[in-house]
């Protein structure tokens, strides 16, 4: 991804490495890739469950088990048996529940909102643009954009922009911001994160899965101390109270 790869290439050498790798992100694609998200997520939930109730640090195995699955989607997929995995998917009841119901749509949303996995994204003004009055960005600009500070902005979102509200997104895709551009936790245009669906699905599947075998409530050893590390992370980690249902 670094280096000259998708991320930080340009021009066309970033067109040849979009063209390359956007086909594994077509919805044929991405329904093959559901049965190895769900042999993954079961896995972690096995182990999860065999242990009885315990305190565990969700974060980091959510972090593990993403990266379980982006080297098994990434060299493991087989799509006749992801197609039949999928369709039995849809006749249960855990895979109905994110199907016929927007409210897990929304609740991601809202989490995107208030803690953006990119907390900043990087432009290059390729003209010179005027801004406003005698404010003007030169050809050639590099643009660091703050998501988490748009995100929070109250003159975007109002005066309630810190409050967890998924409703936010109940009829607007924007979730109600004043600007249209004023939310964008992937980023935009072009440039759009490659595997906005594939995150999507993957949250769907996963959630949906710990919600069907398993309880929860916030240890009260959590600390609420997002940190940035490239990416926005919990300084010290997630950690959960389960309980097996």
């Amino acid at each position: 991804m670094f280096g000259n790869g998708l991320v930080m290439s340009q021009g066309e050498e970033w067109v040849r490495h979009r063209h390359v790798i956007t086909p594994a992100f077509n919805p044929t694609n991405l329904k093959a890739m559901a049965s190895l998200i769900v042999e993954t997520t079961n896995k972690m939930l096995d182990n999860w469950k065999d242990s009885g109730p315990q305190e565990i640090d969700v974060e980091r195995e959510i972090t593990a088990t993403a990266g379980d699955i982006i080297a098994k989607t990434s060299f493991g997929i087989s799509y006749q048996s992801g197609r039949l995995v999928f369709k039995k998917l849809i006749r249960t009841s855990q895979m109905t529940l994110f199907k016929t119901s927007r409210h897990m749509g929304w609740v991601m949303n809202e989490a995107l909102r208030l803690y953006p996995s990119s907390p900043i994204a990087q432009r290059q003004a390729k003209a010179g643009i005027h801004v406003i009055d005698d404010l003007s960005i030169p050809s050639g600009t590099n643009i660091w954009i703050a998501i988490v500070g748009m995100h929070h902005d109250p003159a975007l979102w109002g005066e309630d922009v810190n409050k967890f509200k998924p409703e936010r997104f109940k009829d607007d895709i924007h979730g109600g911001c004043k600007h249209k551009m004023g939310y964008f936790p992937f980023g935009f245009g072009g440039r759009m994160c490659i595997d906005r669906n594939l995150t999507f699905l993957e949250y769907k599947i996963v959630l949906t899965l710990i919600l069907t075998r398993l309880s929860f409530t916030i240890s009260p050893t959590y600390s609420h101390s997002p940190s940035i590390e490239l990416t926005l992370r919990p300084s010290y980690g997630l950690p959960l109270a389960l309980q097996p249902l």
